[in-house]
């Protein structure tokens, strides 16, 4: 009887811990933020939910095994009952960003499943009811191992794109964009527009140079802002004088796009901020605006240009397709 008791005694102590790690999980996937709030910190902490959700899941589903809960005989249905349980929380979890000011994202809910899988996955290499008898065990254990490395791959590859980018648009400085580069595309947010790489188009200086390499063909769809975002363009502009934009049009007309940069300190009010429409001719057009003038345009404050945190090419009002080829935005 007291060695009964102190076994259940232990039992209850080991539930109670695994219960508290696996609230403390949900608690920092729900509250905990790291300080910054630029792409590869967001990717830091998207990936770092990945292996908290790994974690709670293994905790889950040994709290299962070690409670009156375990289906007897049936161990495979507590993988089931943790994995649905544990998805759930992600569904929750995910849509209770909106409680700090954050979107919920499909992309991340999948991510988090695939941490959940691998979790379960890997409790499951050291759990004795599921050890087969036959003498292919090992192999098993190692596909199951392969399969769980795939997962965890998969789950940080944005993360690892994030950081290659990064480290591509540093080395890159003071380019700003450059669409025939892949890095670029990270830090492209479109709204109302498509952007892929094509044939350049003929009479561009990309085709009469015949280097023929893909460029970028921008499709501003219609609609009221139609446009392309750079996000995280080189925050510091300080130490140069010129903005210069490189962009081809097919049309047969003038095109009015309009440029907008603003920093970090902006108000979403549209005095606060760099504005201005660029008429765009037929054929190339290789645009350069004084960074003075980007400085002045808030009214009641100079744009600090230290601090630079996005910069948007959009049409405004248009009632068809509009298709252009940018080459390269950057600093001189």
């Amino acid at each position: 009887g007291e060695r009964r008791s102190v076994l259940l005694s232990k039992q209850k102590n080991r539930f109670l811990m695994l219960s508290v790690l696996l609230a403390a999980g949900v608690i920092t996937i729900l509250f905990v933020q790291l300080p910054c709030q630029s792409l590869l910190c967001r990717e830091l902490q998207n990936s770092g939910h990945v292996v908290l959700f790994a974690v709670m899941a293994a905790v889950f589903i040994a709290i299962i095994r070690y409670s009156r809960f375990a289906a007897v005989g049936r161990p495979l249905a507590d993988y089931w009952i943790a994995g649905g349980a544990m998805i759930i929380v992600a569904v929750l979890t995910e849509l209770g960003q909106l409680i700090t000011q954050r979107d919920p994202d499909l992309i991340d809910m999948l991510r988090d499943v695939a941490g959940i899988t691998a979790g379960l996955g890997l409790y499951s290499l050291a759990d004795p009811s599921l050890s087969p008898r036959k003498r292919r065990h090992h192999l098993l254990q190692a596909g199951l191992l392969t399969a769980i490395v795939a997962l965890l791959a998969a789950g940080f590859y944005p993360l690892l794109k994030t950081v290659s980018a990064t480290l591509q648009r540093n080395q890159a400085f003071p380019v700003i964009a450059d669409f025939g580069a892949g890095w670029t595309r990270t830090f492209v947010q479109l709204n109302r527009a498509s952007l892929t790489l094509v044939a350049a188009p003929a009479g561009s200086a990309a085709a009469e140079s015949g280097a023929g390499s893909p460029v970028a063909r921008l499709t501003l769809k219609p609609g009221n802002y139609p446009g392309i975002s750079i996000v995280e363009p080189g925050a510091d502009w300080s130490g140069y004088s010129t903005l210069y934009l490189d962009l081809f049009s097919p049309h047969t007309r003038p095109i009015g796009l309009v440029l907008r940069i603003h920093d970090d300190w902006h108000n979403q009010a549209y005095p606060d901020r760099f504005n201005r429409t660029l008429t765009l001719k037929p054929g190339d057009n290789r645009i350069r605006i004084p960074l003075r003038d980007v400085i002045h345009a808030p009214a009641g404050r100079e744009l600090d240009m230290t601090r630079i945190a996005g910069l948007m090419l959009f049409a405004v009002d248009i009632d068809e397709s509009l298709r252009l080829y940018p080459g390269v935005i950057r600093l001189e």
